[in-house]
């Protein structure tokens, strides 16, 4: 097998990279390039890490990343709320959300009690800890039931306290929701028990690829 990065194979799956238009690449049974839009693709994805925390973080003037809606951006980011997290996943929106749908809202405010965040439905994202904010992007990924969920790297910039927490809540959700889950990280004892397989790359290269034990 040649070359290969994380990065660039997280980019294709998740439909970010052009040269899945000129590759031999299928993407839920279906070619890439074939008909069907990147929100097509994306609608069918739930993703963490570091990077999109970051931009929840800073995500001042930033509303949304679907083309063409017509919503003026609110212009601090400190007022983004644990609950607009949330349902900023159902559109792949990054800062604020569209107005949501009482269904929508309803689907939002049932993950706090499953992860344990009750004491964050009216607070906002800044006010959450670290592993909270995290938790809570978890559950923005989460909120669409996506047929893939990708982590890469969530745990960085965690504690091992919040690592372990949020490792556990991951083996939860394999117990209850039918969503394969490709985990990403440098740390082999971080990696949620429900793994089943592991492809280790190292210079590029797959250095092992099997079941993980």
């Amino acid at each position: 097998m040649g070359i290969t990065r994380k990065t660039t194979l997280l980019s294709l799956v998740t439909a970010d990279n052009p040269q899945g238009y000129t590759n031999d690449l299928v993407l839920f049974d279906r070619k890439r390039g074939s008909g069907e839009s990147i929100w097509d693709i994306k609608n069918r994805i739930g993703f963490v890490s570091p990077e999109l925390h970051l931009y929840f973080l800073r995500g001042e003037g930033i509303f949304n990343t679907i083309p063409g809606l017509q919503s003026k951006p609110h212009s601090h980011y400190d007022a983004l709320s644990c609950m607009d997290v949330i349902i900023s996943g159902f559109k792949n929106e990054i800062g604020f959300a569209s107005q949501p749908t009482d269904l929508q809202q309803d689907l939002a405010e049932r993950w706090f009690p499953v992860l344990g965040l009750e004491h964050l439905t009216d607070r906002l994202f800044i006010q959450a800890s670290l592993g909270e904010q995290r938790a809570l992007l978890l559950a923005r990924a989460l909120v669409k039931s996506p047929s893939l969920l990708i982590l890469d790297e969530p745990c960085q910039g965690l504690d091992e306290e919040q690592t372990l927490r949020f490792v556990g809540l991951l083996d939860q959700v394999c117990k209850h929701l039918n969503t394969t889950m490709v985990y990403v990280t440098h740390h082999r004892n971080e990696i949620p028990a429900c793994v089943s397989k592991v492809i280790e790359l190292e210079g590029g290269m797959v250095k092992f690829n099997g079941l993980f034990n």
